[in-house]
């Protein structure tokens, strides 16, 4: 689970995540997001490791009632951020069948699934 650590701020494993300005920053440096996957992440972070459907996350980001157009635009989106994220093995971006897509920030000590 995400933590906030100041408003619209985030950590995020062992990144920090700017939203304000669409950044991921950790150790080896600064990721610049785009507008999109910002809002995809900020929703993500907000949601505090439960799952979102991928059709409350269309109508939430795209604010559309047929979410099928956004569908590949959505799954582009989260797979540039697992690869942002791929470096920190705390932290996962999770999609399950039926119960949707949440973001996952591991305790110390606790394995991926």
């Amino acid at each position: 689970m995400s933590s906030t650590i100041a408003d619209n701020q985030f950590r995020i494993g062992r990144f920090k995540f700017y939203p304000d300005e669409q950044s991921l920053r950790f150790d080896k440096g600064d990721i610049h997001l785009n507008h999109l996957d910002t809002v995809v992440l900020a929703l993500l972070c907000r949601n505090n490791g439960n799952f979102l459907t991928r059709e409350e996350i269309i109508k939430i980001v795209w604010q559309v009632n047929e979410p099928a157009l956004k569908e590949a635009a959505l799954y582009n989106s989260i797979s540039r951020l697992k690869k942002y994220l791929y470096n920190d093995d705390q932290v996962k971006i999770e999609n399950k069948i039926r119960l949707g897509i949440r973001l996952r920030d591991y305790e110390e000590g606790e394995r991926h699934e």
